[in-house]
């Protein structure tokens, strides 16, 4: 089920109170994640953020080492970690932390139609279809063929002209693609499909 109704969401600094937010980027990862979980060894945090209507929310991790995500980049295979738990504050794990990326809150900024959003920057868009740096059918083929259908996108370039980043754009100024599968209101196993970069 594809959602035909977009959310829209942007990047600001932490430093700006006063706005409901729906996750961040960087920082260290959420309170659920301070107990040693072997699991996300060779990972850095990359962002969480809570989900609509579900009371839950999603961590994304990324492999440290740069190379193994560069090669497993999409579905089956992909090497980038999707973790849905309940709604957490920000925990205290530093060994998690992404040291390219500088803490920014995530707030809904835009909610529209999907046509809408063909020319607009953002750092997350939640439903409709999804706007991709390589159309090519591998990338998505064998999601949907499997029963997945897009969720959202995480695109770099939504991210503050300054402030965020003091490194390597994390997927070559690219975008990461999240699917899940969908039956109405009801969405499941949320996955990190694939990533392209420009």
């Amino acid at each position: 089920m594809e959602l035909k109704k977009c959310f829209l969401y942007k990047a600001i600094p932490t430093t700006n109170t006063g706005e409901p937010f729906f996750g961040w980027i960087g920082g260290c990862p959420p309170a659920c994640f301070d107990k040693e979980d072997t699991s996300l060894m060779g990972y850095l945090f990359y962002m969480t953020f809570i989900l609509p209507n579900k009371q839950r929310q999603i961590s994304i991790f990324l492999p440290e080492d740069w190379e193994i995500y560069l090669n497993k980049d999409r579905y089956p295979d992909c090497a980038i970690k999707v973790i849905e738990h309940d709604v957490s504050l920000e925990g205290i794990t530093i060994e998690l932390q992404n040291p390219v990326i500088i803490k920014h809150n995530i707030i809904l900024y835009k909610e529209c139609c999907d046509t809408e959003t063909e020319s607009e920057p953002f750092l997350v868009k939640l439903g409709g279809k999804p706007r991709l740096v390589q159309n090519k059918k591998f990338y998505y083929d064998q999601l949907e063929k499997d029963g997945y259908s897009f969720y959202m996108q995480i695109d770099e370039d939504g991210y503050p002209l300054d402030g965020l980043l003091k490194g390597n754009y994390p997927f070559c100024y690219g975008a990461l693609y999240l699917y899940a599968k969908q039956n109405n209101s009801i969405v499941e196993n949320i996955i990190a499909g694939y990533w392209q970069s420009t």
